[in-house]
């Protein structure tokens, strides 16, 4: 049977019909220890006299020893104080002609840095911390911790820069790294553009030298039917932010495709993207990528998964310090994520670790904005703290996640969530209420403004005023109304084809995600029709189902160029966006007329063209085609579109 320290003051025992009538004795330093039995529904709780300050016990049953596991004893704020490290400290370095490694392993009973095959045994520093230096430069070798406590424990190490797989990492010299910092021109309004580093250039009719790799991301003069594609296409779309899915270490789970939502450790980049196998080169493979798009003025946002991990027992947190890393109800794993666990994010270590790497991202890296997954699973001083340091270095850098709650571990107001939203000031939340306003919650979910609600007009008047009853800043609210999971736009749309103008609907759901107060944000291909099969959940499907098909931007060409259009025009229209501008609504028939100031924004969601006759002139500047120049006191605003114009 095993034992479990629970505090310091806490040992715990699975109830069996072993522990009836045993003698029980519990030691410290060769000396009995006194204690009070307590039952609980699965537990026999060993309460201790008086708390202690090492974990060190031995327990006999009937004079033999039994097996005593440190498990919860992690999850007090002691534990945290007793092991609290600079977390700067940790990694391995190279100084002059030495290389030092330092890990944070509390609770083992000794550490070893095994390199080149060889095993070299850390010295102990206190608080958790192993340190080893080695004469010598170890620039680019692969090594890996091993740790000893009931038995061995073989991990990479957490704090590298780069792994070699899941089980090694390497020694690098952050002096030779690429210092280059470019920084793109203000952007007037945030547009962000969702896209798969893999699907961007999956399109085999495409000559990519890359092809589903980080560089294949910034090729340049690829066309298609002498029409440019991929990161041509891109630079001359206008976005302000590109959004790539996740490019740390995640398991393909068995399948050829994975999103990456399933990481195998938070701190090293996806050895998949890398066309390189030399360290250096696959670090600056990513580096040109962001400095690349910087030059073009394209801000650089990273989708970073901490609330979940792929494998628990595999991760290499876990391997240094058990139970630590992962919350807990009662003795059960929590699951808020659906993935089979949630991570502790409120543990000192934890915590300071995702600031620590988030920090080196942008300084490593020069990132832009971080897209957190599921992030109401993670606490609130968390996410603050992360963008209190990188917005310190950048002052434009944008935090947002999903702020879904979820999961029953961590109360309630100290989870990232958008009821949480007043405490999360300046980070941004996927406003799913936007999106099922929009098109519906489900696919054959009718009740949707853009399926002609009419009736859904005063939430559509909320969302247009930025989610502020939502208890929103107007900067808080990432509105969109298609991303990497679920439906496409156009898969939904395409079950209603006899009824609606796909085409019609999708250029009005694009006109009401980027005209509306908030952060837009839009996923690759919406603009030129998108589909993947019918299928919702696409994460582990082939490329078939999941690439960029740039012949559908050729095909649908002129709904790309309106989304262009809305860019400029919201950048255009960027003083009338500022959220102390009074905006007020009218009705004419199914027409609903957004007011500020003199613009005045024509919104027809129904099958009808509308006539609008007007007090007075109209001078028209936009309509279902994008750009125009007239005036006019009668003009028509057509079925499923916008129309903006300045009263006269």
């Amino acid at each position: 049977m095993i034992f479990y320290l629970d505090d310091y003051n806490l040992i715990s025992v699975k109830k069996n019909n072993e522990l009836a009538n045993v003698s029980l004795d519990i030691f410290k330093d060769n000396k009995r220890i006194d204690y009070e039995l307590e039952n609980d529904e699965k537990y026999l709780l060993i309460h201790l006299k008086e708390d202690y300050d090492e974990t060190d016990f031995k327990i006999l049953i009937n004079d033999t020893i039994q097996d005593l596991v440190p498990r919860f004893i992690t999850h007090t704020k002691r534990f945290d104080e007793d092991y609290k490290v600079d977390l700067n400290l940790l990694g391995s370095f190279i100084e002059d002609n030495k290389t030092i490694f330092r890990l944070w392993a509390p609770l083992s009973k000794d550490a070893f840095v095994v390199a080149d095959n060889q095993e070299y045994k850390m010295d102990y520093k206190g608080r958790g911390l192993f340190e080893l230096i080695i004469n010598d430069n170890l620039d680019t070798r692969i090594y890996h911790y091993k740790v000893v406590r009931e038995k061995a424990y073989e991990f990479s190490d957490p704090f590298s820069y780069l792994n070699k797989n899941e089980n090694e990492s390497y020694v690098l010299d952050i002096r030779r790294f690429n210092k280059d910092k470019i920084k793109p021109e203000p952007f007037k309004n945030v547009s962000i553009y969702e896209i798969s580093v893999r699907d961007f250039s999956s399109d085999k009719r495409i000559d990519f030298t890359y092809p589903k790799k980080f560089l294949g991301l910034i090729e340049e003069g690829l066309k298609l039917d002498e029409k440019e594609v991929g990161f041509d296409y891109l630079k001359q779309l206008g976005v302000s932010h590109v959004q790539m899915l996740p490019v740390f270490s995640f398991d393909l789970d068995k399948s050829d495709y994975n999103w990456g939502y399933n990481p195998t450790s938070f701190n090293s980049l996806e050895h998949n993207y890398f066309v390189s196998d030399d360290p250096y080169e696959e670090l600056n493979e990513f580096k040109k990528v962001v400095d690349t798009y910087h030059k073009n003025n394209i801000y650089v946002s990273l989708d970073v998964v901490y609330n979940h991990v792929y494998r628990v027992n595999d991760f290499n947190l876990e391997k240094m310090l058990p139970y630590y890393f992962f919350r807990y109800k009662k003795d059960v794993i929590g699951n808020a994520s659906f993935c089979g666990n949630e991570t502790r994010s409120e543990g000192y270590f934890l915590s300071e670790y995702l600031k620590l790497l988030c920090e080196r991202f942008v300084d490593v890296y020069d990132i832009d904005a971080l897209r957190f997954d599921i992030m109401g699973i993670l606490d609130v001083d968390t996410i603050n703290g992360i963008k209190d340091i990188c917005v310190n270095k950048k002052p434009y850098f944008l935090v947002y996640g999903e702020g879904w709650n979820m999961g029953d571990i961590l109360s309630d107001d100290k989870k990232a969530t958008m009821d949480n939203a007043a405490i999360l000031k300046d980070v941004g939340f996927f406003n799913d209420r936007f999106r099922n306003t929009l098109r519906g919650k489900e696919i054959d979910d009718d009740n949707a403004y853009l399926l002609g609600k009419i009736e859904l007009k005063e939430k559509v008047k909320e969302l247009l005023k930025g989610s502020l009853d939502m208890g929103f800043e107007t900067n808080q609210s990432v509105n969109y109304v298609e991303c990497h999971d679920n439906y496409t736009l156009f898969d939904k749309l395409s079950r209603y084809e006899k009824e609606i103008d796909i085409i019609k609907v999708t250029k009005l759901a694009l006109a009401l995600t980027v005209l509306s107060r908030g952060l837009a944000f839009i996923h690759s291909g919406i603009e030129f029709l998108r589909t993947k099969k019918g299928i919702d959940n696409s994460y582990n499907k082939p490329d078939e189902i999941n690439l960029l098909d740039w012949d559908r931007k050729n095909k649908y060409i002129n709904v790309s160029k309106y989304l262009k259009d809305l860019l400029k025009l919201k950048d255009i229209l960027s003083s009338y966006f500022d959220e102390n501008k009074e905006i007020t609504f009218e009705e004419y028939y199914e027409i609903l007329i957004v007011r500020i100031d003199d613009l005045m924004i024509f919104i027809n969601p129904c099958v009808f063209d509308h006539i609008y006759c007007a007090d007075n002139i109209i001078h028209i500047i936009f309509d279902e085609n994008g750009f125009k120049d007239e005036d006019d006191d009668k003009f028509k605003i057509s079925s499923f579109s916008i129309l903006v114009g300045y009263k006269r």
